[in-house]
């Protein structure tokens, strides 16, 4: 599905808004209705409203070409049209956001634990995961939950400003054990 049920918006944007990203890797672009929020915060909030004056890199992947629409172009910077699984492991550009919207509950147990350790390592401070808790009938339910994962010390000081009920900060090292 190329959209998230807009649950989780507000409190995914507040942390986006107060973490102030210079760069966002938008893994699961969908319609890119989130990168245009993404693009709203990070830059049209500080005046900077046409394309020329953005200062701020915001690129998606997206393995699914049918989603692809005139958004894209516009909103972001480039967005790569392929599995970020077999992307990333080669990649050599490091974002301070790396954005997994509700995609890691379409992977295996294996695939996701790889995807994650991949976004980690193309994350300069976060990695931010939203996923559904729960499906019935094989469709998400409403509730959802971010998880940040942390590169730099101040996310914790940053998360206690927002509504933390369904947000969790994960240390890195726990990520990358195995």
């Amino acid at each position: 599905m190329p959209l998230s049920r807009p649950y989780t918006y507000a409190r995914l944007l507040d942390f986006i808004w107060t973490s102030n990203p210079k760069s966002i890797l938008d893994v699961g672009v969908g319609f890119g209705g989130l990168g245009m929020m993404f693009r709203e915060i990070v830059d049209i909030r500080w005046g900077r409203v046409h394309k020329h004056e953005w200062e701020v890199i915001i690129d998606g992947v997206e393995i699914n070409k049918d989603y692809m629409n005139p958004l894209w172009s516009y909103i972001y910077d480039s967005v790569f049209l392929r599995n970020a699984l077999e992307m990333l492991p080669d990649f050599d550009k490091k974002y301070d956001v790396v954005f997994l919207g509700d995609i890691i509950e379409h992977l295996t147990k294996e695939d996701a634990q790889k995807l994650l350790e991949l976004s980690v390592k193309v994350s300069n401070k976060y990695v931010v995961i939203t996923t559904p808790t729960s499906f019935r009938d094989n469709k998400a339910e409403v509730d959802k939950i971010i998880t940040i994962v942390d590169r730099e010390s101040g996310a914790k000081e940053k998360l206690e400003k927002l509504d933390v009920d369904f947000i969790s900060l994960v240390n890195i090292s726990d990520i990358l054990k195995k």
